[in-house]
């Protein structure tokens, strides 16, 4: 496609934007940074290489559709695991047509935090978000994977604002993203966990359970985040938080145990609640 443009681009007496636009995607997923940012500068932008991809100084946050597969971790899900869709994710550009994705997905997804993206140049919708308009432009493809380690999370907080108080003493870089919460009305042992044990139901008070992701940058240990999310937590008697793929990933299956058994009656929370 590169060389059909290149092509398309020296048979025109003026090269036109579109020929321009599209020598410049297809430049940037080939890895050709100097025919992408001549491109750019042709349409009268300011542009320069950085690790062998174009880079264009001071664009603003852009949405992107992404191709996703999977319900995600919300418990009150209706969503089928194998049904595929699109999620918007926020982006930082790079370029106008590549940058790096700045907002979890909720679902299992072709890129997610962190990774470099590439994204068509004509945007599938426009929305007005905080005053300005937002293009969001149709994903193309994965140009670079993040080092970004991420673990889904589920957790029962008792007040508002408690698992967001936990992020707030995590390690600097690492990102607790809620993707949303349930406010549900629910027997206290069953919010404990004894959704399978015959007992008698308390009046019912009210949970908030929040599902989303952690994202913990590399140079961050795996060890160390463990320990002082320990801390966060312990910080908020009233989470009960649920991350089993962290302990998995460091190897400790009595902690990655115990947090599937908290996901499980987080879960029955929701569902003893009529809501699963």
């Amino acid at each position: 496609a590169l060389e059909a443009f290149r092509a398309a681009r020296a048979g025109e007496p003026e090269p036109r934007k579109g020929t321009l636009w599209n020598v410049a995607i297809c430049a940037t997923a080939c890895g050709e940074a100097e025919t992408a940012a001549d491109a750019w500068t042709a349409l009268g932008l300011e542009v320069r290489s950085e690790s062998g991809l174009p880079f264009v100084e001071g664009l603003e946050p852009v949405q992107v559709r992404l191709p996703t597969l999977g319900s995600g971790t919300d418990p009150t899900r209706v969503v089928p695991d194998e049904a595929a869709g699109f999620e918007i994710v926020w982006a930082q550009p790079l370029s106008p047509c590549h940058g790096v994705v700045r907002s979890p997905t909720h679902r299992e997804a072709a890129a997610d935090f962190g990774d470099v993206i590439l994204w068509d140049g004509a945007p599938v919708a426009v929305r007005e978000i905080e005053g300005r308009p937002v293009p969001r432009f149709p994903f193309l493809g994965r140009l670079k994977a993040g080092d970004e380690r991420r673990f889904r999370f589920l957790a029962l907080q008792q007040e508002e604002g408690q698992v967001a108080a936990i992020g707030e003493g995590l390690p600097e870089g690492v990102v607790l993203y809620p993707h949303g919460e349930r406010v549900e009305m629910v027997c206290p042992r069953c919010a404990a966990g004894d959704t399978l044990v015959k007992h008698e139901h308390l009046p019912k008070e009210q949970h908030r359970v929040v599902f989303g992701k952690l994202v913990v940058p590399a140079q961050v240990p795996l060890p160390h985040f463990a320990h002082v999310l320990d801390e966060a937590r312990a910080a908020q008697p009233g989470v009960l938080l649920a991350i089993p793929d962290l302990y998995e990933a460091l190897g400790d299956t009595a902690q990655a145990g115990k947090h599937h058994k908290r996901w499980g009656t987080i879960e029955r929370t929701a569902s003893s609640s009529g809501l699963a």
